[in-house]
């Protein structure tokens, strides 16, 4: 059986529909995800495999999203494993 993610927070299907469908069109690659948080607040952390979690923002997520497909394939980010998108024009890591 193929390894599902894990969902956790009270929201609505047409709210993680939406999360995915920005998803899929930057082609970011959901075999990777381990887990989704949803947040009262509205906003979402995607956890990855790998450990990596990522803070994404309320709104503008196709633009954040693209933003982070850049960001983790650049060396300056490997060993980071929180990466904080909530701010806008701003890189927020564990590092």
């Amino acid at each position: 059986m193929k390894d599902l993610p894990y969902f956790y927070g009270d929201f609505k299907r047409e709210e993680f529909l939406k999360l995915l469908y920005v998803i899929n069109k930057i082609r970011l690659d959901t075999k990777n995800i381990s887990s989704f948080y949803f947040f009262r607040s509205g906003r979402w952390d995607i956890k990855f495999r790998n450990g990596l979690i990522l803070k994404l923002p309320n709104e503008d997520l196709t633009n954040t999203l693209s933003r982070f497909l850049l960001l983790k394939n650049n060396q300056n980010f490997k060993n980071s494993k929180i990466i904080d998108l909530r701010i806008k024009n701003r890189i927020i890591t564990n590092d």
